[in-house]
């Protein structure tokens, strides 16, 4: 991991990705999502949330807005509904 984030700090986008990769059974799952999406890989950290149990609102949103995915945001109304108002600040600000 500690690769990873030299590599994340330097700007070295391509050898950060390579090494997540690389170290599939040693990130977990929500961290391994994380990473991706510092890295702009949106469509892999996607991936990783939806198969959650429970996935993060916050995450999905995340992703969804930045794939233009806005039918599925749309979708997730129901649950905005349902945050309180400082979970609405923070995810209206994604």
């Amino acid at each position: 991991l500690e690769l990873l984030k030299l590599n994340s700090k330097m700007g070295r986008i391509d050898s950060a990705r390579g090494l997540l990769s690389s170290i599939p059974n040693k990130v977990k799952q929500i961290d391994k999502g994380k990473w991706s999406i510092q890295l702009g890989e949106w469509g892999k950290a996607l991936e990783i949330f939806e198969a959650q149990d429970s996935p993060n609102l916050s995450n999905l949103i995340e992703c969804y807005g930045n794939l233009q995915l806005w039918d599925n945001i749309q979708k997730l109304k129901p649950q905005f509904e349902n945050m309180s108002i400082d979970e609405k600040i923070n995810n209206s600000d994604r």
